[in-house]
């Protein structure tokens, strides 16, 4: 659930990684969200700050399945 919350604007700083108490590997979870933000809305975070949230904009021409 937090990986969707976070999801448009994670830097890949790795600090949930690192004081994650069961010691998930959040960085690859993140990284891949990342590639499919990029894939899919063509969206970085930290880019374009003025760029609206892909998971919290709705556009008409969105994809209707991930």
């Amino acid at each position: 659930m937090r990986l969707m919350h976070v999801t448009g604007t994670c830097t890949s700083c790795g600090e949930c990684e690192r004081v994650c108490p069961m010691e998930i590997p959040l960085m690859k979870l993140n990284q891949k969200m990342a590639e499919d933000l990029k894939e899919l809305f063509d969206f970085a975070a930290g880019v374009d700050l003025e760029k609206p949230l892909p998971l919290r904009t709705y556009r008409q021409e969105d994809p209707t399945t991930l």
